[in-house]
């Protein structure tokens, strides 16, 4: 849910990084044929493909797309579906606006096509060229950064004019300041910076949904076992160093009124303050630099969405277990399963559009899942030997499980509620019901199994006996 209303922004945003996104999918699908299909050498395959995404930039330029004319740059866009006055119909269209609102439907619909496929159709070419992405997007912005400190070291500047991403004509920027304030107080409109901090932050420190990926589909592609740590810890070390560039890209662009102006305004300050630092450190030109920039965002955001429900739908089927009935079989279809985890929830919980409840509750549900996978492996240390210590994962357990169900708590009792008595749409209210139970569910959920965990671990070291966890347990 998350992040396809994310996405439907960037594209509202940067209707150019829409062209170049689906340029990118379509590329991924052939890399995939060529390597799988026609079993052609990889390293020449690598370097047309990458070489090609890269081309979707210019190609995006030159043919931008809206999915509806609500804005007056549409004139400048290929429009797909005619004129706002036709889909203001569209739950979001209130809230976020028609373009952002006829986007969401067609990037869950992706994520469905993508979740179901094989997994060298799409997603192994795909994160390769994703990763390319991210090692060119994230390390130019860095490099440029630093071209641009010593080029001013030594005498030299600046001049980049780009488009105002808030709307409005344009910025022009000559040097790095940073435009928001550095601290803003304890407390904000959206809640106190404890727990919201940290959900806030979301997988760009600890990430359950990383957990997730790293045993649902990262092990099956594993060239042997001793890659693991390289691979997890070292992914995890690029997370944090992509959030934290990210926070830099932002700085340089969002003033504290763009960032309370709602998301669609705040979103494309990202793109904007990449292109800054690209710009500044090699003289790109600000509308390549931010189109390159979201594609390079949009490239991780559809990652996760498909890979999501991909790794939603394995977590139905091992719920299920072994079908016995007719509804078990229709269960574990992964047709039916993927379409029930994306229409049903994904759209449930977005359309209220309120942005400050969505993003903590994303974050606060994926930093459960991390506190739950210490727990897991708090669990397992237990039941190896009753010799060995659990701080190293217990300590940072209980600290994962304070914030998270203080932020679903908070949520859940006061952000949501609050959000459903001033919503004015029937989607917005029955979203924002949604996402208040969602929040106490999973509160609720942690702590129970948390509880679980805890008499498991006492039993065991009470009377140790060298058995693992047994499925009573």
């Amino acid at each position: 849910a998350v992040f396809a209303l994310v996405v439907g922004v960037v594209f509202n945003v940067f209707p150019a990084t829409a062209t170049a996104s689906f340029f990118y999918i379509g590329m991924a699908l052939l890399f995939g044929v060529y390597l799988y299909q026609f079993n052609l050498p990889f390293v020449p395959g690598a370097v047309t493909f990458v070489g090609l995404v890269f081309a979707g930039v210019f190609v995006g330029l030159e043919f931008p797309v809206r999915m509806v004319a609500d804005n007056p740059s549409a004139s400048d866009s290929i429009v797909l579906l005619g004129e706002t006055s036709n889909w203001n119909w569209l739950p979001l269209s209130g809230a976020q606006g028609p373009n952002v609102a006829a986007w969401i439907p067609v990037i869950i619909t992706y994520a469905f096509i993508a979740s179901v496929l094989p997994v060298w159709t799409l997603l192994q070419p795909r994160d390769f060229l994703t990763s390319s992405l991210l090692y060119v997007g994230v390390g130019g912005m860095l490099l440029g950064v630093l071209v641009a400190a010593v080029t001013g070291l030594l005498g030299g500047g600046f001049s980049l004019e780009f488009a105002n991403p808030g709307g409005g004509g344009t910025i022009t920027k000559s040097d790095l300041q940073i435009e928001m304030d550095a601290w803003k107080g304890f407390t904000s409109a959206l809640g106190p910076i404890f727990p919201f901090l940290f959900v806030t932050i979301a997988c760009g420190t600890i990430s359950g949904f990383h957990s997730l990926v790293s045993s649902g589909t990262t092990a099956k592609q594993l060239d042997k076992e001793t890659d693991a740590r390289a691979i997890g810890y070292g992914s995890m070390l690029a997370e944090g160093l992509l959030a934290t560039t990210a926070v830099a890209a932002l700085a340089l662009v969002a003033t504290a009124s763009a960032s309370s102006a709602g998301i669609v305004n705040a979103l494309g300050n990202f793109p904007a303050g990449g292109a800054i630092m690209l710009g500044a450190g090699f003289g790109i030109p600000t509308d390549i630099g931010a189109t390159f920039i979201g594609l390079v965002f949009v490239s991780f955001l559809l990652t996760s969405t498909d890979t999501a429900t991909r790794l939603g739908r394995y977590m139905l089927e091992e719920i299920v277990g072994t079908p016995e009935t007719s509804t078990q079989n229709l269960a574990v279809n992964r047709y039916f399963s993927s379409g029930l985890l994306l229409c049903v929830p994904a759209y449930a919980l977005v359309g209220s559009g309120e942005w400050g409840t969505l993003w903590p509750l994303f974050g606060g549900a994926n930093q459960t899942l991390a506190a739950l996978a210490l727990l897991s492996a708090t669990l397992w240390l237990a039941n190896w030997d009753d010799s060995k210590q659990l701080i190293s994962t217990g300590v940072p357990m209980a600290i994962m499980l304070t914030v998270t169900v203080t932020a679903l708590l908070w949520i859940g009792l006061y952000r949501a509620p609050t959000d459903l008595l001033d919503a004015t749409g029937t989607s917005a209210q029955v979203s924002a019901g949604i996402q208040s139970v969602v929040a106490l569910v999973l509160a609720g959920l942690a702590l129970a199994i948390t509880y679980m965990g805890y008499k498991n671990i006492s039993e065991v070291r009470d009377d140790y006996t060298g058995g693992a966890v047994t499925s009573d347990d």
